[in-house]
């Protein structure tokens, strides 16, 4: 009843929609949606000191925050309105800290309301084993009734250089828990990036939480307990799987995703592939997409796994005017899930590698992988989208793109599994609801940033149910 309150409060239903995004000026900057008004501009206090590089006549590039911000609504008030909608952030390769501030009413945002809207930082001070903080946290309701922003401890940490999770209390920043896995030193350091939150039984709370380390295990952590010491790594710390090739243990940075299992459990899908700094510009090593069956036992190695793989490419030339495109074909090889655990597929081109997020929906695995260009001068690189089976990695047994470039998606296209971009490439971002008269929804549109400045598009398979009404009830 007090969230129905809230949410249908007028300091809600009136709310000024905002777009928010860190900057590399030092600052967090809120803009009005509506026409691009600043309404806020945060300068986190770990960067505060490091801001008049700026104006160096020395300066060469800096990051600051560098990271990624997640909007959410959050029970943390101890007296009414209980509600509040929540930001939190890290700074990326900027600094180790994460922030928090409340977003609950932009458009009171002004300089003196300055100490209500900033609520904590959590920094390396607090704990060193928190390093650079490049993945998306999750602001979650957990197992013990309070609400928390769990985030990987980041890269290059100064603490125990081991990989782990955080799990902070969203109201003040105070660590409920911290996880670590074990694995990794100072002297060859460790790190979780990307995490994925799973509510498993249905009720509101998160249960597991699923994220990769540079030393390529992929873990899951256990939250199913309704206290905060109870949580820890699943399996009695041993990793879900361990991601190699050729003896060479291959980096996750991504986080993954998760979804229901055909039978029971879940599969759990990532990429490998580091794109962090500048030696990784020119790293060749063999990088692999997965889908591993959370069974709940660990899978042991990538003998227990289906292999699918790139078979070709085709060269498409559609619209007007006319353009060609070059797309991939994907194996579709059945699983016999009897002996096998998951699925696998190599990505073919030498310093191909996954280091963006996955995005399941609609039984399809969206993979956004990338090539760097080594030349300084160049965009970047390109990228390949490909959408696959979840539960097979394999290609669907019809087209899931627009490849006539008509707007529909049917037998007239071409049935094909990826698609090359100029430039590298974000995870896509999906707006639903277009297609023909007789099918609406069954268009998604995808929009990707691109490393050239440009936004990329591609027409994809949607569902065609996805805007109709799917249940109804009767009040009487």
């Amino acid at each position: 009843a007090d969230f129905f309150n809230y949410r249908n409060s007028p300091e809600i239903q009136g709310r000024t929609p905002m777009v928010y995004v860190g900057a590399n000026d030092g600052m967090l900057h809120g803009f009005r949606a509506s026409d691009g008004r600043e309404m806020l501009a945060y300068v986190p206090g770990a960067l505060y000191g490091s801001l008049n590089r700026l104006t160096s006549q020395a300066y060469s590039h800096q990051y600051y925050v560098d990271g990624t911000p997640i909007v959410e609504d959050a029970k943390i008030g101890t007296v009414a309105p209980y509600w509040r909608t929540v930001l939190a952030s890290g700074l990326g390769a900027g600094g180790r800290a994460i922030f928090a501030l409340d977003v609950t009413a932009p458009q009171d945002f002004t300089e003196g309301q300055a100490d209500n809207i900033s609520m904590w930082e959590f920094t390396s001070n607090n704990d060193a084993d928190l390093g650079y903080t490049f993945g998306i946290p999750a602001i979650v309701k957990l197992n013990d009734g309070t609400w928390g922003v769990i985030v990987g401890n980041g890269l290059n940490n100064t603490g125990s250089g081991q990989s782990g999770i955080f799990i902070l209390d969203a109201a003040t920043g105070a660590v409920k828990r911290k996880i670590m896995t074990g694995l990794g030193s100072l002297a060859a350091p460790n790190g979780i990036a990307g995490i994925t939150p799973v509510d498993h039984d249905g009720n509101g709370t998160v249960d597991y939480v699923y994220a990769g380390d540079i030393y390529g295990r992929m873990w899951k952590f256990d939250l199913t307990a309704n206290n905060s010491a109870g949580w820890s790594v699943a399996y009695g710390g041993a990793p879900l799987y361990r991601a190699q090739w050729g003896g060479a243990d291959q980096p996750i940075t991504a986080a993954p995703e998760v979804a229901r299992h055909p039978t029971h459990g879940d599969i759990v899908v990532f990429g490998t592939g580091m794109y962090l700094q500048v030696s990784d510009i020119s790293d060749t090593t063999q990088q692999t997409v997965y889908g591993i069956w959370d069974d709940g036992v660990p899978v042991a190695g990538i003998a227990n796994l289906q292999v699918q793989a790139v078979s070709g490419t085709v060269n498409v030339t559609a619209g007007l005017p006319p353009v060609t495109r070059t797309y991939r074909t994907v194996t579709a090889n059945p699983i016999n899930w009897s002996i096998k655990k998951g699925w696998y597929l190599n990505l073919p081109t030498s310093g191909e590698r996954v280091a963006v997020d996955l995005l399941i929906r609609d039984g399809r695995v969206l993979v956004t992988s990338l090539l760097p260009n080594v030349d300084l001068c160049a965009a970047g690189g390109f990228s390949w989208l490909m959408e696959l089976d979840y539960q097979t990695g394999g290609q669907f047994a019809s087209s899931v793109f627009d490849t006539n470039a008509d707007g529909s998606i049917n037998t007239t296209d071409v049935n094909l599994s990826g698609v090359q971009l100029d430039g590298i490439a974000s995870t896509p971002a999906v707006l639903s609801g277009f297609g023909p008269n007789d099918e609406p929804g069954s268009v998604d549109n995808l929009y990707l940033n691109l490393s050239t400045g440009g936004i990329g598009s591609q027409n994809s398979r949607g569902n065609p149910l996805a805007n109709r009404r799917m249940s109804w009830r009767q009040l009487r």
